[in-house]
C-alpha cells in the first residue's frame, strides 16, 4: 500500500506534512535535551555539598587514627573524632539527595518538553492522514475493479463530500444542464467528471474502469 499520493502536488505537500512533523519533533527533542542538562547542572552545589561531607567523614577518620597513639585518652579521642565524622556522612548524603531531586526534576520537565508538543503535533497530523489512507486505498480497489457501475460509485462519493467540495466540484464541471439530474440520468460525460474529481481530489491517478484502459493524465 502506498503512503502517498500519485500526483506530484498532492505528494509534495504530504512530504512536506512529513518532513514539517519530523522536524517539529527533533526541535522539542532537542530543546528538551537543552533543558535536561540546564537543570542537571543545577545540581552542582549537591555535588559540592556531598563531596564536602566525604572529605569531613576521611578527615575525622584520619584524625581518628592519629589520636590511637596518644596515651591514656587516645581510645575515647578516637571514638570522639569518628562520631564527629558521621556528621560528615550525613552532609553527603543530603548532598546526594539534593542530586537524585535535581536529576528527577530535569528528566521529568524534559520528558514535559517533549512529549507533550510532538503528541500536540501528531494529534493534528495523524487522523487526516490516516483518513487519506483509507480513501486512497478503498478508491485505489475500486479502480482496479471492472464495469462502468464503478465509475458511477465514485461519482456517488463524489457528490456525497462536504457542501463547499461539492460545490466547488459542481462549478468545475463543463456548464449546461443540473449536473446533478444528469448524474441520476447517468450521463456517461457527467459521471466520468465525477469520478475524475473524486481521483483528482485524492491526489490519484485515474484508472477507466471496463474500458480497457488507464489514464494518468491527473496532475
Amino acid at each position: 500500500m502506498s503512503l502517498y499520493a500519485d500526483t506530484p502536488l498532492r505528494r509534495t505537500r504530504q512530504l512536506l506534512a512529513d518532513l514539517t512533523l519530523l522536524a517539529w519533533i527533533a526541535l522539542w527533542l532537542w530543546l528538551a535535551a537543552r533543558v535536561h542538562d540546564t537543570v542537571v547542572a543545577l545540581a552542582a552545589p549537591a555535588r559540592e555539598v556531598e563531596r564536602a561531607g566525604a572529605d569531613f567523614r576521611t578527615g575525622m577518620e584520619g584524625a581518628g587514627r592519629s589520636a590511637e597513639g596518644v596515651p591514656l585518652v587516645g581510645d575515647e579521642l578516637r571514638e570522639a573524632l569518628l562520631d564527629v565524622g558521621g556528621a560528615g556522612d550525613r552532609l553527603a548524603a543530603a548532598g546526594q539527595s539534593g542530586q537524585e531531586a535535581v536529576e528527577r526534576l530535569a528528566l521529568l520537565l524534559g520528558v514535559a518538553v517533549a512529549v507533550f508538543p510532538a503528541l500536540l503535533a501528531l494529534a493534528l497530523w495523524l487522523p487526516p492522514r490516516l483518513r487519506w489512507l483509507r480513501q486512497a486505498r478503498a478508491t485505489r480497489r475500486l479502480g482496479q475493479a471492472d464495469g462502468a457501475a464503478i465509475e458511477e460509485l465514485l461519482a456517488l462519493r463524489a457528490l456525497l463530500r462536504p457542501l463547499p467540495e461539492v460545490t466547488a466540484t459542481l462549478r468545475s464541471l463543463p456548464a449546461g444542464e443540473d449536473p446533478v439530474a444528469a448524474w441520476r440520468r447517468g450521463d456517461p460525460g457527467v459521471v466520468r467528471a465525477l469520478a475524475t474529481s473524486e481521483y483528482r481530489r485524492l491526489g490519484l491517478r485515474e484508472r477507466r474502469s471496463g474500458r480497457g484502459s488507464s489514464t494518468t493524465g491527473i496532475r
